[in-house]
């Protein structure tokens, strides 16, 4: 039995943007997902490595994203608590962080552990921080460990360079992506998008946690009979 911070301990003292508390403002579905995504083996072993996730515009999916980043900030882990956060280019991650950063100033509890910077918010004791990265630049983000690779909208994403440039430390159990999207543009093999769904779909490798919502395809069974209206 596992002692870490869960996520629903995480998000209960803390509040939306606007002040309300931000567990009214995640449906159901959404708890579903965060229980999930965030099982642990133990302490420092998650259940799931990797966690793609898609929906349609406008369904707190970068929010969603946003907040798994700050749980995994705050929550400790053995071997740091550093956060990269990455969208289809500098701007659009800037706007993920920005979010980040009205959560936190609606938070009080947050703002004591942490030092909110332009590009990167860091924890006060130096074990962490979410930092955006450059999604144009594959070759130097080689070498990064993390705790967790947000990745925002991937279905902009033509190849695997980014990607494979920022896998997994192999040498930690506590390390986790989480990928967000909507149908790609680019469909075809290769493109990062198609290749995770076809895997996704397989249901082949019990590391990846699968939660997706369109017209054609649904993991939930009790809306994926029913017509796309």
């Amino acid at each position: 039995m596992s002692s870490a911070l869960t996520f629903r301990a995480f998000v209960q003292p803390l509040n939306w943007i606007d002040g309300t508390p931000l567990a009214d403002h995640i449906e159901a579905y959404r708890w579903r997902i965060f229980d999930e995504a965030f099982d642990r083996v133990s302490d420092d072993v998650l259940r799931y490595t990797m966690i793609l996730n898609g929906r349609a515009k406008k369904n707190w999916k970068t929010a969603d994203l946003v907040l798994a980043c700050l749980y995994c900030l705050m929550d400790d882990a053995p071997s740091g608590n550093q956060v990269f956060l990455v969208a289809n280019d500098e701007g659009q991650a800037a706007d993920d962080l920005t979010l980040a950063k009205k959560i936190i100033a609606s938070n009080p509890l947050i703002q004591r552990w942490v030092r909110v910077k332009r590009n990167v918010i860091e924890r006060r004791d130096d074990r962490g921080f979410i930092e955006i990265l450059p999604a144009q630049d594959a070759v130097g983000s080689h070498g990064k460990t993390y705790r967790l690779l947000a990745v925002d909208e991937v279905h902009g994403y033509r190849n695997w360079d980014l990607l494979e440039a920022l896998a997994p430390d192999p040498t930690r159990r506590d390390c986790q992506q989480w990928i967000t999207s909507y149908a790609s543009i680019f469909h075809r093999p290769g493109a990062p998008l198609f290749d995770l769904l076809k895997q996704a779909k397989a249901g082949t490798d019990p590391s990846l946690f699968f939660d997706w919502w369109a017209a054609d395809y649904n993991t939930d069974p009790g809306v994926a009979t029913l017509s796309p209206e």
